[in-house]
């Protein structure tokens, strides 16, 4: 089986671009469910907040095998956040929170560049009211599922990335399944 290509760009040249021309470079690749234009001007708007405008957007994610499917990762100072958004949702879903953990922990346990990797994963529903969520690591790093309307993904990203350290994490080779 061949590997579905993903859409991978700079977090600076995503952030640059109109929410049309991510979508629509979005629609030439065979990478799976297809982003709204909220979504992608969601996230640019909290990637233009960022201090740091260098890392890599991810979108896409599947594996060879075919039974990981995975809509956007942020690859930020070192550290792998797996994104799930929900747009136009008023409510924290459940079953959404335990999917985005659950990719989170299969990407830490099938893919090999994320095996060392802290990794959080993020359940954004657009309409919902913020919450407190507390913050519990497994001995391999991967955080319970962090929810938050969207409205605070920067500082998210900024606060685990300042907290826990680590090198930068090179897209390219990352994106590799061997």
């Amino acid at each position: 089986m061949t590997q579905p290509n993903p859409y991978l760009s700079t977090i600076y040249a995503f952030a640059s671009k109109s929410p049309a021309e991510v979508v629509n470079e979005l629609n030439h690749l065979d990478c799976g469910n297809q982003p709204s234009i909220k979504v992608v001007e969601l996230i640019q708007r909290e990637l233009k907040k960022l201090p740091h405008l260098a890392g890599d957007v991810v979108m896409g994610i599947k594996s060879p095998e075919g039974d990981l499917d995975i809509d956007l990762v942020l690859l930020y100072r070192g550290l792998v956040f797996v994104i799930k958004v929900e747009v136009d949702a008023t409510e924290y879903n459940e079953s959404s929170i335990h999917e985005v953990y659950a990719q989170a922990r299969q990407l830490k346990s099938t893919h090999a560049a994320s095996k060392e990797k802290f990794i959080v994963p993020v359940l954004l529903a657009t309409r919902a009211q913020p919450h407190p969520c507390p913050i519990d690591i497994s001995e391999d790093l991967v955080v319970n599922t962090i929810a938050d309307n969207g409205q605070h993904l920067a500082d998210l990203l900024e606060h685990f990335s300042n907290q826990f350290k680590a090198d930068e994490i090179k897209a390219p080779d990352w994106l590799l399944w061997a």
